[in-house]
């Protein structure tokens, strides 16, 4: 893959997680792996509007001067790809799972189609960034494709960009229709 090709696509998810409030202003990160190089958005850019220049290139497995460009969650990304095959990883603050992810030790969905493609997430509550968070991170992507970390946003995997995207989206359906269950549930 080429950066062209990448931006292409990194642009695409990244304006559809700003339209859906899955992100604000420049929350959130987005990679695409592309053999032994990472195509991943720059620190502090907005997904909403990427342009060329909000895309770093940078290697899987070893250190260069472009990682400080690079978003703050890149070992994170790299640590997802080096336990697993997978080919994207998104980086979301959605609203609803994050106020569930307080509350829960797991997510598990209330919903039907959402429990048969989900299954249940894990909620990691280690420090952001810190050693112990990605050992959780990289435990957790050996066996599926996504976690939610505790009151801070979700990692999502796939073997496309598309497909971390639609499970991202889905993870937030969930979540409201579990918010909207609880809320009616006081009132019916």
């Amino acid at each position: 893959m080429k950066l062209e090709e990448a931006l292409k696509e990194i642009s695409f998810y990244g304006r559809k997680c700003s339209e859906l409030g899955l992100v604000v202003a420049s929350g959130g990160n987005i990679s695409i792996r592309s053999g032994k190089r990472i195509y991943i958005t720059k620190h502090g850019c907005s997904l909403g509007k990427i342009e060329r220049g909000d895309i770093v290139c940078v290697f899987l497995n070893k250190r260069s001067k472009r990682d400080k460009k690079a978003s703050m969650d890149l070992e994170i990304h790299r640590a997802i790809y080096r336990a697993s095959n997978f080919k994207a990883v998104l980086h979301t603050h959605p609203p609803f799972i994050i106020a569930l992810s307080i509350h829960l030790d797991t997510y598990k969905p209330i919903d039907f189609e959402s429990r048969l493609y989900l299954g249940s997430v894990p909620i990691i509550r280690s420090k952001h960034l810190s050693q112990e968070f990605l050992n959780d991170i990289s435990r957790v992507f050996k066996e599926g494709g996504a976690v939610i970390a505790r009151g801070h946003g979700i990692y999502v995997a796939g073997g496309s960009l598309e497909e971390a995207f639609n499970i991202t989206n889905l993870i937030e359906h969930s979540a409201k229709i579990a918010y909207l269950t609880s809320s009616l549930r006081k009132v019916a």
